[in-house]
């Protein structure tokens, strides 16, 4: 399951043998109050060479209770997977990139979406293939 903790020392032994640990992000950006994260459809058609394919349109999950830093013991404010959420209607909703693109163009400028989050989101995607390109065996017949 997903913990929160203030330092490393809150792992058993202060070890983190077994476990994936990363830094929290204490300042994320919060549409209505919330985190968020958003999934995003990629098809690779090959890796040699590498082509992909990014769907623009993506999906926005967001944490059932309002971002609050100084209560971790609430998961849900932090996490937002449905299963985690899915105990709690306040405001635990998952919505189309429309409305998503709609806020970050509110809350950053017009434009911003279309201008700076997809590239980016595109270029993320890339990276992250480039990075395996090596280690995918080709399938005939087949997506990557």
């Amino acid at each position: 399951g997903i913990k929160l903790m203030c330092s490393r020392n809150d792992l058993s032994g202060g070890r983190a043998d077994g476990k994936i640990v990363q830094k929290y992000v204490e300042s994320p950006f919060l549409i209505e109050g919330r985190k968020f994260d958003l999934r995003v459809w990629v098809l690779v058609t090959s890796f040699d060479p590498l082509v992909v394919w990014v769907y623009d349109r993506v999906m926005a999950r967001f944490c059932a209770h309002p971002f609050d830093l100084s209560d971790l013991s609430n998961r849900l404010r932090h996490v937002t997977n449905i299963s985690v959420n899915s105990s709690s209607f306040e405001g635990a909703k998952a919505c189309d990139g429309s409305y998503i693109e709609e806020q970050v163009n509110d809350e950053l400028g017009p434009g911003t979406w279309e201008d700076l989050t997809l590239p980016m989101i595109r270029r993320a995607a890339a990276l992250a293939l480039l990075s395996a390109q090596g280690q995918v065996q080709h399938r005939d017949g087949s997506f990557e």
